[in-house]
């Protein structure tokens, strides 16, 4: 792997490592508003403020891992050697971990707003 391919995988897993863990966190404390694009919209949480908020509070501490898997991810293959295939191997199983936490967290906090309704 390249150099360059190396740092634009860090910088993608930081980025995207960064917005989950302030998503995360304005989930948690209930100051992540209905939107049209993030925290969990699904047709449960998308129908009322309140099932939205419960939602994605749900859904907080397994976005923050999610965000904290893709960070650390992002500086692992930062320092990986330049040239190998270590790199690239630690970006696929931290983007793979990474999504399968938001996963998780969306699961929840669709679980979470559906019972808030019923």
């Amino acid at each position: 792997m390249n150099i360059a391919l190396q740092t634009l995988l860090c910088g993608v897993l930081l980025f995207g490592g960064v917005l989950l863990l302030v998503v995360a966190h304005r989930s948690a404390q209930e100051r992540l508003g209905r939107n049209r694009f993030v925290g969990v919209r699904t047709s449960a949480t998308m129908r009322s403020d309140d099932a939205f908020r419960i939602g994605n509070r749900e859904a907080a501490s397994a976005t923050r891992l999610g965000g904290v898997i893709s960070v650390v991810s992002g500086v692992a293959v930062l320092f990986a050697p330049a040239g190998g295939p270590l790199g690239v191997g630690i970006a696929i199983v931290g983007t793979a971990a990474m999504l399968g936490f938001v996963i998780l967290g969306g699961v929840r906090g669709h679980r979470a707003a559906q019972s808030h309704g019923a």
